[in-house]
């Protein structure tokens, strides 16, 4: 049953109770998405304006958010046609088609990811002609399309491993062995993402060591690089609430907060990709900032 609406008033849009829990989704999707959008817009008006021109990094940026209007955009249909409700009160064909969907945007969040990572290795690249480096920052980008071709096809299969997109079509056998395999997926494909972000710091590291700067430069560069490694905290809670999800009944809507994490883990991902431009628009709306960079806006500006 929905909630009672007196006479003259139109019902909301979403429900917040012990069984709706799909408005949540809602608006952390739509809070990060438009987070996303403005550093876009903000890296867009440095590369136009400050900055020019554009480089490869940014065509790389602008695609992972497309990418993430996408997989937004499957997220919001999917509350749409019932995410986020108790399934006690959804039809088996609404649930075959959230699981699509769901499916679907899990992907697109994936390759969200991965292409923002892209970009760090497009930034590493432009930040140093040293061919080792090169070297590395190549290696580390094969090993990041490495992780996300396994782990994309190991999502889009159900079941059986030969049958991806099953749905009212007959019920999985052995469903508590099916449960722990879709979450050992998810535990590998979450080890080789906190995997290669470490490896993209420490590759920071290493570039960093080989600049001739002050310190106190360094720390200032290495900063925006820093600043993406929360995505491993929030990598970790999206694979700790996710267990609790295969051990509940209810599972459109105990999974809530996974989805909660993954966006969040990825507008943030995209969000870290424009921090390396904020130190030059900063620097073009504020004269006080300008005075304190000196020297260092050339290296912002670089970067």
């Amino acid at each position: 049953m929905g909630p009672y609406v007196p006479p003259g008033q139109s019902p909301p849009f979403q429900v917040v109770d012990d069984l709706h829990h799909g408005a949540l989704i809602i608006i952390t999707a739509a809070l990060g998405l438009v987070v996303s959008l403005v550093c876009l817009l903000i890296r867009l008006y440095v590369r136009l304006a400050l900055s020019p021109p554009f480089a490869y990094d940014d065509y790389v940026l602008l695609g992972a958010t497309v990418v993430a209007i996408a997989q937004s955009t499957l997220i919001f249909e999917a509350v749409s046609q019932g995410f986020g409700t108790s399934i006690g009160l959804l039809a088996q064909e609404q649930i075959n088609r959230i699981q699509t969907l769901i499916t679907i945007s899990d992907i697109l969040y994936l390759i969200t990811v991965y292409v923002s990572k892209c970009c760090v290795v497009g930034i590493y690249l432009r930040l140093t002609p040293q061919k080792t480096h090169n070297r590395i920052s190549w290696a580390t980008l094969l090993l990041c399309t490495l992780w996300i071709i396994p782990s994309t096809l190991i999502l889009a299969v159900n079941c059986e491993m030969n049958r991806p997109w099953k749905t009212s079509g007959g019920q999985c056998r052995n469903l508590g062995k099916k449960k722990k395999k879709k979450l050992a997926r998810w535990e590998f494909i979450t080890a080789m993402d906190i995997l290669t972000e470490l490896i993209l710091f420490a590759l920071a590291v290493a570039l960093l060591q080989g600049l001739f700067m002050p310190l106190k430069r360094k720390l200032q560069i290495g900063s925006a690089f820093l600043f993406r490694l929360p995505l491993i905290i929030f990598t970790i809670f999206h694979i700790y609430t996710l267990k609790g999800h295969y051990h509940s009944p209810d599972p459109t809507l105990s999974i809530v907060t996974s989805k909660i994490w993954s966006q969040v883990e990825l507008n943030y991902a995209l969000t870290a990709c424009s921090v390396f431009c904020l130190r030059p628009f900063m620097a073009a709306v504020s004269t006080n900032y300008v005075a304190e960079c000196g020297v260092g806006v050339g290296v912002c500006a670089a970067v």
